[in-house]
């Protein structure tokens, strides 16, 4: 139960901080809205800037489903043809929502999995932190990589 409320408890505060759509550069660059606080010890830093590629990624999320939708409707399309050339724009097109589900995925197995309330003294929590910092920036990359895949298959 403690577990639970602790997943819910972080979930709702990064929520209401960091969720809101917002635009970056085009190298998917910009500030996060965690950053204005400073850290005050090194697991802070640390979660500061794991906090950093979550922000990044997850207004992103909207996005990826509707990309995911449009390649459906486009493998459905393609799916009643039967000549070479539409079977291989079928297969780019489902390569592209593997992608986008993959990168969805992840974002959710990513909040799901992190639990910091299990650690009690600092050092792991210290390198629990290090070790879900890279994991959320492989995540955001991915969903980056799908976003941009999709951008070039569809536009904007």
């Amino acid at each position: 139960m403690k577990k639970l409320f602790s997943i819910v408890a972080l979930f709702t505060s990064t929520l209401f901080i960091s969720c809101g759509e917002s635009e970056h550069s085009p190298d998917h660059g910009g500030q996060s809205q965690n950053a204005a606080a400073e850290p005050k010890t090194p697991a802070d830093s640390v979660l500061k800037e794991m906090f950093v590629f979550h922000d990044e990624a997850m207004p992103k999320m909207g996005k990826l489903k509707s990309y995911e939708d449009l390649s459906k409707l486009r493998i459905d399309s393609l799916s009643k043809l039967s000549d070479a050339g539409s079977k291989a724009l079928k297969a780019d097109y489902e390569r592209l929502m593997a992608d986008l589900q993959k990168a969805q995925k992840e974002m959710d197995d990513w909040m799901g999995g992190f639990e910091p309330g299990k650690y009690a003294d600092k050092d792991s929590l210290f390198q629990y932190y290090l070790s879900e910092k890279d994991k959320a920036q492989a995540m955001r990359n991915d969903v980056f990589k799908a976003l941009d895949s999709a951008i070039a298959k569809f536009g904007k």
